[in-house]
């Protein structure tokens, strides 16, 4: 709801889009501000990347592999490369962005699977972690499912600690964006320790921001 306290933060309002997608990159650039470039990692139908657009920045590329989702991505961005198998990207393949977002995949964690961790075959987590540490974005946005609180947080927040990014964890569950169910999700904002003081842009960064972003994500997929 309007107004909410998640974790301590306020979720900022927002105006309810609709299914239409609106510029914000132009509109931006109008008003002098610089457009913060976005590469998505497990991109699947653009919930994250329309999230992000709404929130003022441009999506530079996408990685996914399956079909249907693919085909989505390609009809409603149809300028925007996307790299497939995110094992096959490399930091030469594609081009540095000021963020990078991934909802990696939930299955070694969920409640709903065998809860393998890291002997699933689908623990991706590793491979995001090197194409962060390969790009050195200025700022990163994760997501997974709640039960990889007491799985995998731990080692995905000292990863990224280790290679120089400041973190923080925040819990937002769907109801917060008015879906009729609960649903907790764990979004992880990292930003580049090495760049936080010097970095113009990194208001976006703040928890505020970031859950705006996240919000119109989940508000779109709703919608």
């Amino acid at each position: 709801p309007e107004g909410a306290a998640i974790a301590g933060v306020r979720l900022p309002a927002h105006p309810r889009q609709g299914g239409a997608r609106r510029d914000t990159g132009h509109a931006d650039a109008r008003r002098g501000a610089r457009v913060l470039t976005v590469g998505s990692l497990f991109a699947g139908i653009g919930g994250f990347d329309l999230g992000l657009e709404r929130a003022g920045m441009r999506v530079a590329w996408q990685s996914e592999i399956d079909p249907y989702a693919s085909a989505v991505l390609r009809k409603h961005w149809p300028a925007v490369p996307n790299h497939g198998d995110i094992r096959g990207i490399r930091a030469g393949t594609v081009e540095p962005v000021d963020l990078i977002c991934g909802g990696f995949p939930c299955q070694p964690f969920s409640h709903a699977g065998k809860r393998g961790g890291e002997s699933d075959d689908r623990y991706l987590w590793p491979e995001m972690l090197r194409i962060i540490d390969e790009l050195r974005p200025a700022y990163v946005i994760g997501e997974n499912v709640a039960g990889i609180i007491n799985m995998a947080l731990d080692q995905v927040l000292s990863d990224l600690e280790t290679i120089g990014y400041t973190t923080r964890p925040i819990v937002i569950p769907a109801v917060a964006v008015d879906a009729p169910h609960r649903r907790d999700r764990v979004w992880i904002i990292a930003q580049d320790a090495r760049r936080a003081d010097t970095d113009a842009d990194r208001r976006y960064i703040e928890p505020e921001c970031a859950i705006h972003a996240g919000r119109v994500a989940v508000d779109a997929l709703c919608d």
